[in-house]
């Protein structure tokens, strides 16, 4: 399905070399072509001169990558109040948002974003039909539910309020009318005026969405207010042995 329908992109970190170069086999064993995007290092916003690096690659204002913009639970959502743990989470906000305005620019039909932590499985090349309107497929993730789907043998399943997933590491967003609106809707977060966790004009992109960890963004709006599926079976799975790139520092949550 996807070597001949949508354009890979995968997110890496300059210093995860190994991933890098794990990801380009897993991708080279499958017949599928993928670009790197280089990823936002969270931690690195504290430098004056990256958050200017960054800042022009998103052309949005320096001052609102500052790790105190981040601290303030107006703009970000967290429980934890630990500047470490919480720029890693913004940081991978910030590149999702980078890999959807890289395939904007390059004027892509659909993509499908990978995380370099990813292992494809063989069914990556099942064919599936997505209903009209979605806006994003989930290749994998974990999963929490109230109550489990129906078991049935349909390709793809519909995400709800009973049925939720967490993890960005691999989705499609499959038109380029909504490549354009999540991303502006991603950017709606450093709008000025009163932050929101929900609102009836959440697409518009005018409203000031609040921002929180990306897996958790996309629940809290795209799985409860828009159109979500996951594929079934998955056809990607991480290994939840792997130590993390983004945060490896114990998660101590104070209110």
């Amino acid at each position: 399905m996807l070597k001949n329908r949508y354009n890979i992109l995968y997110i890496n970190l300059t210093k995860s070399v190994e991933r890098n170069n794990d990801t380009k086999s897993q991708l080279k064993a499958h017949n599928l072509e993928g670009h790197r995007i280089n990823a936002i290092e969270g931690k690195r916003l504290k430098s004056l001169e990256y958050r200017k690096i960054v800042a022009d690659e998103l052309d949005i204002d320096e001052y609102k990558l500052e790790p105190e913009y981040w601290l303030n639970r107006s703009n970000f959502k967290s429980l934890s109040r630990d500047v470490d743990n919480i720029l890693p989470r913004v940081g991978c906000f910030l590149s999702h948002m980078k890999v959807l305005l890289y395939a904007q620019q390059q004027d892509y039909d659909g993509v499908c974003i990978f995380e370099d932590d990813v292992i494809i499985r063989d069914s990556i090349h099942d064919e599936l039909i997505i209903p009209n309107n979605t806006d994003i497929v989930y290749l994998g993730g974990t999963f929490s539910f109230t109550e489990p789907p129906s078991p049935n043998d349909n390709p793809i399943i519909r995400i709800n309020n009973l049925f939720k997933l967490f993890g960005t590491f691999a989705y499609i967003i499959p038109t380029r009318e909504k490549i354009t609106e999540i991303l502006n809707i991603l950017y709606s977060i450093f709008n000025e005026g009163k932050s929101r966790d929900k609102h009836k004009d959440w697409r518009s992109g005018h409203i000031k969405l609040r921002a929180a960890s990306v897996d958790r963004f996309y629940l809290n709006f795209f799985q409860k207010l828009g159109n979500c599926y996951v594929v079934n079976p998955v056809q990607t799975i991480v290994d939840f042995n792997n130590i993390s790139t983004i945060n490896q520092k114990p998660f101590p949550y104070k209110k």
